[in-house]
């Protein structure tokens, strides 16, 4: 159905605060959803964007099975600190990525070497869930990806619960369905485009679970533009300059300038590595006291 307005849309209102527009009664409870933030619309959540690719099928994990996990956080709290505080707002930072690759095939170090939004880390089958749940852990949480079918059967046989654990499971392709008026189902690179999301290098799990989160914000963005309101200009602004900020550079790109602008570059990159471990550590100790 061309345009079809379905629950992750309405969904997406609820928990991003954007819309007072009830044009259809959904089939899930709002107050499922999480609590508000006190000093915004949206509500008190992680977004986790998941990709999962293997080139050896999804129907069942075999002994030497070779795959890439990606997981992207984006998380309301940082959003509102940025509402709140325009000046200090660095967009591109707004969503912390990790890629875990299993196996040691080029398939792998291809993938690995095409993750654009930090260091790939190589990683045992056995140490993906206590991994994963780390990152999610003490915390509501609302799963995204693009197309749930194949990543939800090979989660089953890595026995992730993510899906479980989720206050709500967000598929993009369904949440874009009325607000870009689709008929059928786009790619995730075609969605991208249509979204004027800047991106390379898709199909290395960690930046396709990446866009899945900047894909999400753009869906809100188009989604809002419907019904045009002043009370939402400044919400949907920050979730237009997240979703379109730049994107880093591939390697090919990198080589490509002159030595002066490449070091340049290294040392931007090393700023920003410093800065996403800091983030991670004060999230750490923040875990560490709610456990006091």
């Amino acid at each position: 159905h061309t345009g079809l307005l379905r629950d992750e849309t309405l969904v997406l209102r609820q928990l991003l605060g954007y819309s007072d527009v009830d044009s259809a009664a959904p089939s899930f409870q709002p107050e499922s959803l999480g609590d508000r933030l006190q000093r915004s619309s949206m509500r008190d959540v992680l977004f986790v964007g998941l990709d999962i690719d293997t080139y050896q099928g999804y129907d069942q994990l075999i002994g030497d099975q070779q795959l890439h996990i990606g997981v992207s956080i984006l998380d309301t709290r940082v959003l509102e600190d940025m509402l709140l505080n325009p000046t200090a707002a660095n967009y591109q930072e707004a969503i912390t990525s990790y890629q875990f690759t299993v196996g040691e095939s080029a398939y792998c170090k291809r993938a690995s070497k095409n993750f654009l939004f930090g260091l790939s880390q190589p990683i045992s089958i056995t140490e993906l869930k206590p991994k994963i749940d780390a990152l999610l852990s003490k915390r509501d949480y609302i799963l995204v990806l693009h197309g749930t079918h194949s990543d939800f059967k090979i989660l089953q046989h890595l026995k992730i619960d993510l899906p479980a654990q989720s206050l709500y499971v967000v598929d993009t392709n369904k949440a874009a369905q009325s607000p870009l008026k689709l008929y059928y189902r786009y790619s995730l690179e075609k969605l991208l485009e249509a979204l004027q999301i800047p991106y390379a290098n898709l199909h290395a799990a960690g930046n396709d679970a990446h866009y899945c989160l900047r894909a999400l914000l753009m869906i809100a963005v188009f989604d809002a533009e419907r019904y045009p309101s002043e009370q939402y200009k400044a919400l949907l602004h920050l979730f237009r300059a997240t979703a379109q900020a730049p994107r880093p550079l591939t390697r090919g790109e990198i080589w490509q300038m002159e030595e002066p602008q490449r070091e340049a570059h290294r040392e931007a990159k090393s700023q920003s590595r410093s800065r996403r471990k800091a983030k991670r550590a004060a999230r750490t100790n923040r875990r560490l006291l709610e456990r006091l």
